[in-house]
């Protein structure tokens, strides 16, 4: 997803060309055979490096107020994971 907030109408089109592009990064992987894993990591890698959206920059704030959040990828063939949690941003 492009991150977890309500997305201004001035957003609206950018958000959806990033989300469109997200899928074109996903579908380049698995076209050349590649692992599922590999096309979500593409696709993620576009989303949060679009500026129109808050993925990878969105983030929860604790019950301090301050902005933390956490991230997983699992690959589902060997349910090798890893991840990230109480990053302060």
């Amino acid at each position: 997803h492009g991150g977890a907030w309500s997305i201004p109408d001035a957003l609206k089109e950018r958000n959806m060309q990033a989300c469109e592009a997200a899928v074109d990064a996903a579908y380049a992987v698995l076209s050349k055979g590649g692992k599922a894993v590999d096309a979500v990591e593409a696709a993620v890698n576009v989303l949060e490096n679009d500026t129109s959206l808050n993925a990878g920059r969105g983030c929860s704030l604790t019950e301090a107020g301050e902005p933390e959040c956490d991230a997983l990828i699992m690959d589902s063939e060997d349910l090798r994971c890893g991840a990230v949690a109480g990053v302060r941003v």
